[in-house]
């Protein structure tokens, strides 16, 4: 059996550079890959193939997450940037919740209740900042919970 394995994660330099890219298509492996000839697909989730071994205290926050707009179609991701990047690696928690607001703002537009996206909006309704590399897999979590949803209804 072979599967396909892609890294379809839209990779900036800075995550201010997603500021303009509110949206962009992810994958539709999920669609195809059966009429391919692949027994399943795979992908990088929300953080793409290359791998660093170290973080850094970022500008700007940009929180990605991916979701399936209408059943049956492709998946999508979003990028949910703060506003406030100044040049300035201060108030990242503050940061994280301009970001966070967009992102609630949207999840309850397209009503959205994933369990990651029920811990996002209990981080920005409580006002709490849990770590960039907890808001990571969250992201993350999302993704595997809407690839499992989409999987289990074919």
């Amino acid at each position: 059996p072979r599967s396909s394995q892609k890294s379809p994660f839209p990779a900036e330099d800075r995550n201010s550079d997603y500021l303009p890219k509110l949206e962009s298509m992810f994958t539709e492996d999920h669609l195809f890959y059966e009429e391919e000839g692949w027994y399943g697909f795979s992908d990088y989730v929300t953080i793409g193939e290359p791998y660093s071994e170290s973080g850094f205290t970022p500008r700007a926050v940009a929180i990605h997450w991916t979701y399936e707009p209408i059943v049956g179609s492709p998946i999508m991701i979003r990028h949910f940037t703060s506003f406030s990047n100044h040049d300035s690696t201060a108030d990242v928690g503050g940061k994280f919740l301009e970001a966070a607001g967009k992102l609630v703002s949207f999840l309850d537009a397209e009503g959205i209740h994933t369990h990651a996206s029920e811990v996002m909006r209990t981080h920005f309704y409580d006002g709490t900042y849990p770590g960039l590399g907890i808001v990571k897999k969250l992201s993350v979590q999302n993704h595997l919970e809407l690839v499992s949803g989409i999987l289990s209804r074919s």
